[in-house]
């Protein structure tokens, strides 16, 4: 008659496999983490290309409401063309005043010709951001509106001016 015997284990074997298994596994999670980094890559550089053309943008649209627009004139919902002297010349920046924060939408973020008392806050993706909400829901047409506004005014006020005379 037989008694039942334990059944033989090879603790060798048994414990390599178990270092396998881990191995695998750190493996595998070592897969992951390069996966993840190869995909955070990709995504910032996309983000960085996005954000680049939506700041080029932006400073295009900037630029042609500014040659149109009177210096330090209040726009629509709160714009401001913005005029900054350095040592050297002046320039005009279009700049968003909402509460305490200013969004200079075509700011270089450096100092103009060089001048350290003339620095210029950079364009920040927030501030373009708003912008081009703002362009696409008629900021351009409440400009022009502005605008004519003005000259009709200036108009009526030379009008009383030469029958003054």
């Amino acid at each position: 008659m037989r008694r039942n015997k334990a059944p033989v284990v090879n603790y060798h074997l048994s414990t390599q496999l178990t270092f396998r298994r881990r191995a695998l596994k750190r493996m595998e999670n070592n897969m992951n983490t390069i996966d993840a980094l190869k995909r955070l890559e990709r995504a910032g550089n996309e983000n960085s290309k996005a954000t680049k053309k939506l700041h080029e943008a932006a400073e295009e649209m900037a630029f042609v409401i500014l040659k149109k627009v009177p210096a330090d004139v209040t726009l629509p919902r709160d714009y401001r063309k913005v005029r900054v002297t350095s040592n050297v010349g002046e320039e005009y920046f279009l700049v968003l005043y909402r509460g305490d924060i200013e969004y200079w939408i075509d700011g270089t973020g450096s100092f103009l010709h060089g001048d350290f008392h003339a620095e210029i806050p950079a364009q920040t993706r927030e501030g373009s951001l708003t912008f081009a909400h703002d362009i696409a829901t008629g900021l351009v047409d409440e400009i022009a509106e502005l605008l004519e506004e003005r000259s009709r005014e200036a108009g009526q006020a030379s009008d009383l001016l030469e029958r003054a005379k």
